[in-house]
């Protein structure tokens, strides 16, 4: 039979808190009774006592402040995943996306702006029109390409030499017109050094082209200058072939 004598629980009383050390405040003492009896009844009448250890435990009280909440906990975490993805935004557009604002250099000049002023508009001249009469009459009908030679501007014979030019094979379209004396011009633009037109040139009868047709004639001036001889510079077709709206 075991019969055991144990003293109530004992709490100490706390001291005033503004008078306590700073851990002390957080600090709460349970402390057991200094001695614990327990008797032993054997049988035939004898009996033991033994004492138990007094036991003090010591319980640390909780912590309060900003982490001890979690929904500041949250807030933070959330905090600091906004400060990452705007640093890795900020490194991205900073080395990986970087622009080219800087590659090429500002120039700074003390001299006036250049300032674009249109051509002024000209009347055709007689030279002009001589001039596409000729070409239309030499190259374009391959009666006599040498001559047409010394009046076709660089932009459209290129490089060819003379006798390259003398073989036909050149960049002007060739047309059998029988109107090259009497075809009227009509003008796109005219000015000090260069000029476009439009004429409608028909065919002679039994030709196996189309029986009308009409084509620019670019004019310049040789050099550029507003004294330079009149030159062909341009010569193409105003009609294309359609677009067939089925293939077959």
């Amino acid at each position: 039979m075991l019969a055991t004598t144990c003293a109530p629980f004992v709490v100490r009383p706390l001291m005033p808190y503004g008078a306590l050390s700073p851990e002390a405040r957080y600090t709460r003492v349970e402390h057991y009774p200094e001695r614990a009896e327990a008797t032993l009844t054997f049988p035939g009448g004898t009996r033991q006592t033994r004492g138990m250890a007094s036991v003090t435990r010591t319980t640390r009280a909780p912590r309060t402040g900003f982490l001890s909440s979690p929904r500041n906990q949250r807030r933070l975490l959330i905090g600091s995943g906004v400060v990452l993805v705007a640093g890795i935004i900020a490194f991205v557009s900073a080395v990986v996306l970087r622009g080219t604002g800087n590659a090429f250099t500002d120039t700074f000049s003390n001299k006036p702006a250049y300032v674009y002023h249109a051509p002024k508009h000209v009347p055709l001249s007689k030279d002009e029109i001589s001039v596409a009469r000729e070409f239309m009459a030499t190259a374009v009908t391959r009666k006599d390409l040498d001559a047409a030679y010394n009046i076709v501007h660089p932009d459209l014979k290129g490089t060819l030499t003379r006798k390259q030019w003398d073989t036909g094979n050149i960049p002007v379209v060739d047309y059998p017109a029988e109107n090259v004396k009497t075809a009227a011009f009509q003008v796109e633009y005219s000015y000090r050094t260069s000029a476009l037109l439009q004429v409608n040139l028909v065919a002679k009868p039994h030709a196996s082209v189309r029986p009308e047709l009409n084509f620019f004639i670019g004019l310049k001036r040789a050099g550029g200058s507003p004294t330079g001889r009149w030159l062909v510079s341009y010569w193409e077709p105003r009609w294309r072939p359609p677009i067939p709206e089925k293939l077959n």
